[in-house]
């Protein structure tokens, strides 16, 4: 299985029996040789990874929801897969190679990575990132759609903002979500275009309407 007493497991992790094909727990273990062993009640099967991962594995967390895995790989490459171990979701360099003292997901589709000293890094689907500091000892407690920073004087929510959300105030947006708040703001500040862009809304010829 590509694990020996000379070469014991390098990460684990588990994954609930709702996530798994089986209904029952599997155990998740990150070999020397750079691979990963599934382990359950019925035995043990190495998913030969080896030239996949950049590195053996350190730290790694299944998603919420159960369909990636998260493999901080020694080295300091963030390696998202599939839990069928079929797909590579993202390769990330952090530029750290020591491991972090916590590797959890913020939501399901972003990966949150703390450091004591250098903070929180966050990483998202397509490998776009944000660091923010969080210099005191936190614990970091993974939530559905978000996680928590619970350090010794407060709790802090980090959280992925929400497409609807960056559809409105992302630069440069034209969606109707965005066209509209425009509009309201223009109204507020007694731009006499505020009306026309709701019009414009109103009569179909925001982007990709035809004209009223």
């Amino acid at each position: 299985t590509g694990l020996t007493r000379e070469a014991p497991a390098t990460a684990l992790a588990v994954l609930a029996p709702r996530h798994t094909a089986s209904g029952g727990a599997e155990v998740l273990l990150g070999t020397a040789g750079g691979s990963l062993v599934v382990a359950d009640e019925l035995g043990a099967e190495d998913q030969r990874l080896e030239g996949r991962l950049p590195a053996p594995i350190a730290a790694m967390a299944p998603a919420p929801n159960g369909r990636f895995l998260a493999c901080f790989t020694r080295g300091g490459v963030l390696t998202v897969l599939s839990t069928s171990f079929t797909t590579k979701v993202l390769d990330f360099d952090t530029s750290t190679p020591s491991p972090p003292a916590a590797l959890l997901w913020c939501g399901e589709d972003c990966v949150a990575a703390h450091w004591r000293g250098l903070g929180l890094l966050l990483v998202g689907p397509f490998g776009d990132w944000v660091r923010f500091p969080l210099a005191e000892a936190a614990a970091l407690v993974p939530e559905a759609d978000c996680c928590r920073a619970v350090t010794a004087r407060r709790c802090e929510l980090v959280q992925r903002v929400p497409a609807a959300t960056e559809a409105i105030v992302r630069i440069g947006s034209t969606s109707p979500a965005a066209l509209l708040h425009d509009a309201a703001e223009a109204f507020q500040e007694g731009d006499p275009r505020a009306d026309e862009g709701v019009r414009a809304l109103l009569e179909g010829r925001g982007p990709g309407g035809g004209g009223g």
